[in-house]
């Protein structure tokens, strides 16, 4: 009994406190398809944790393809306010036979504070990531492009395009661009320029940021950016200011026109336009109705003046005069700026039908008509019945 005793004594003086954490992943299973011999491919996964300490994560690749699989970053950690993003890399070799390849990574928690684990030993728990890796022959080239953006700036200075490649295929692409700039009334082309973007793996995204020379003047500016070999096209607005000036922006949030209407109802069209810039703006709706491909009635709502952060409507009236399909366009005119245009259709049918008045005096006439028929009948059925009882 004795021995017993000091036996728990020792165990207990000697172990450590166990902390129970639980991880999460958001992908239990990943397929890189289509992927060449010698080709390369990505994936990524969230590890969590409930743990407000630091849980470091180890990391076990088996199954056949094990050797193929890269983990980036090497060293994970994560935290309840800041999860892990973890990088799987598949890179098959180039002897490798068409067909389908598996393996297995298991994330374990190792410790918890540092990676010595000084706050005391974990209970280890594992998550398994099944990976499928297939094998073909074939060449696909696809690629998409969009995360456009053009940052306002002063006078010669360079033009800033920020943008991102997603390479959807599965080899290499080196994409070319095409930027076009338009004046503010998307009249005219002002500048154009070609440019390649650098080299993408196939299921990566990359950002890209090209700086381009110009010699625009002040005012603003609508950018055009599409793709001869990747889909996606980008349409946005950018100012050039003056030395140390500030830009206006706003926003044609929503077009609000009633849906359906009657020919000759006088129908109300008003644009919802709110000021994001630092200072106020006198702005005005400017649009147009179009029938049929013909314009029967343009747009212009009194000159408001918005204060920052404010939103106002703007409105104008017309009376569709024919049934059909109406287009209705418009946008906002702030400061000498355009916003985007925005449209609605209309559909709009003929007046209503008047519903003749019903003729009372008519149905009133032949109800009395078929009661006294009815009373009639009944007083001569009476008279032949006192008749036969007379005889008999």
């Amino acid at each position: 009994m004795l021995a017993v005793i000091a036996l728990l004594m020792f165990i207990t003086g000697f172990s450590q406190p166990v902390n129970a954490v639980v991880i999460g992943i958001n992908k239990m299973r990943i397929d890189y398809k289509n992927m060449l011999r010698d080709g390369y491919a990505q994936d990524t996964v969230r590890i969590t944790t409930d743990s407000s300490d630091p849980v470091f994560i180890d990391y076990i690749i088996e199954g056949y393809a094990k050797d193929w699989i890269t983990i980036k970053p090497e060293v994970i950690n994560v935290t309840a306010s800041k999860p892990g993003l973890v990088t799987i890399i598949v890179q098959p070799p180039s002897d490798v036979a068409n067909g389908n390849y598996s393996a297995t990574i298991r994330f374990l928690t190792r410790s918890i504070g540092t990676p010595s684990g000084q706050f005391g030993a974990s209970v280890i728990m594992a998550l398994p990531v099944n990976i499928n890796i297939e094998i073909t022959g074939v060449e696909l080239k696809s690629c998409s492009i969009g995360g456009f953006s053009i940052p306002d700036f002063e006078i010669r200075q360079p033009l800033v395009l920020h943008y991102s490649v997603h390479n959807t295929g599965n080899v290499r692409v080196k994409p070319e661009l095409l930027l076009e700039v338009w004046d503010r009334d998307f009249e005219n082309i002002v500048l154009s320029k070609h440019f390649t973007s650098d080299e993408v793996l196939p299921t990566v995204t990359q950002d890209f940021e090209e700086s381009i020379d110009n010699d625009l003047s002040i005012g603003q500016y609508w950018a055009v950016i599409s793709s001869s070999d990747c889909t996606g096209q980008g349409k946005l607005t950018f100012d050039v200011l003056q030395v140390g000036g500030v830009s206006d922006k706003g926003e044609l949030l929503r077009l609000e026109v009633k849906p359906r209407a009657r020919t000759g109802e006088l129908l109300e069209v008003a644009a919802a336009f709110k000021n994001l810039g630092s200072r106020s703006v006198l702005a005005s709706m400017q649009g147009k109705v179009e029938f049929k491909g013909k314009i029967v009635k343009l747009l212009t709502s009194q000159e408001l003046r918005v204060n920052p952060g404010e939103t106002t409507m703007l409105k104008d009236y017309f009376k569709p005069l024919k049934p059909g399909v109406y287009k209705v366009s418009a946008r906002v005119k702030y400061n000498n700026k355009l916003t985007f245009e925005k449209s609605e259709t209309v559909l709009v049918e003929g007046p209503a039908l008047r519903q003749k008045p019903v003729a009372w005096d008519l149905i009133i006439g032949i109800v009395l008509i078929i009661v006294i028929i009815a009373l009639l009948f009944l007083i001569e059925r009476k008279k032949r019945y006192e008749q036969q009882r007379r005889i008999f």
